[in-house]
């Protein structure tokens, strides 16, 4: 799990709005407020990435679909297991050739 926040939820919904609303600049905010710019920037990139995510499905998945997901996801697996074994042998060979 990540680190909790130090700000309250409500202080980054206020510090967005005035972004939204006022036109003030991250950075000019982030003097105001005493907040790093990068933070303020990532609270921007998170309020974007919740508005453009769909919407949790009401309905489990039906045990078919269920199966069907277990076998791409098994499928991935299978293959990014494949590139890491072939990784594995370049760095040995490379690792062997003289220099």
């Amino acid at each position: 799990m990540g680190k909790q926040s130090p700000y309250a939820t409500a202080f980054k919904a206020d510090a967005l709005r005035r972004l939204r609303e006022d036109g003030i600049t991250v950075a000019a905010l982030a003097r105001e407020l005493s907040v790093d710019v990068t933070t303020i920037r990532h609270w921007k990139k998170e309020a974007r990435m919740a508005q453009s995510s769909p919407a949790p499905t009401a309905l489990p998945m039906t045990l078919e679909e269920t199966q069907q997901a277990l076998v791409r996801s098994n499928e991935i697996i299978k293959r990014q297991q494949m590139e890491i074994d072939i990784l594995k042998k370049a760095m040995g060979i490379l690792s062997r050739m003289p220099q």
